[in-house]
């Protein structure tokens, strides 16, 4: 499936590719699948917030990756809209590995006391 995937991605077909993608996690329960990749294809193709999701996603299962996914979200511009949308996914997660992301932009925003506060309240 991950070959069949690229092969759309490469030819340009974005969303019937991602569409195809979410339907086999579906009928798999691998909701992680290709997730990674997913990811990091949204954020080269500056669609940040889908970008999120995916790393998400991927964080479910492997939350021993939280600091390679907050280094690649650290890097997105630090435009207002990028980041509030960013903000709300992360806030809306339930997973802890979302809150220490969020603490890692609020950093990044040098928003510290904001970031410490996050990270005090799920340490």
């Amino acid at each position: 499936m991950k070959s069949i995937i690229q092969r759309l991605v490469n030819n340009g077909k974005y969303d019937f590719a991602y569409e195809r993608l979410k339907e086999y996690r579906q009928e798999t329960g691998f909701k992680d699948f290709y997730s990674m990749e997913m990811g990091t294809f949204f954020g080269m193709r500056m669609v940040y917030d889908k970008a999120v999701q995916e790393y998400l996603l991927f964080l479910e299962t492997h939350p021993q990756q939280l600091q390679t996914i907050s280094d690649r979200i650290m890097v997105y511009p630090d435009l207002p809209n990028i980041m509030n949308a960013i903000t709300s996914i992360l806030l809306k997660s339930p997973l802890q590995t979302a809150q220490f992301i969020l603490a890692d932009l609020r950093f990044k925003q040098k928003a510290y006391n904001e970031g410490y506060e996050i990270l005090k309240s799920n340490g």
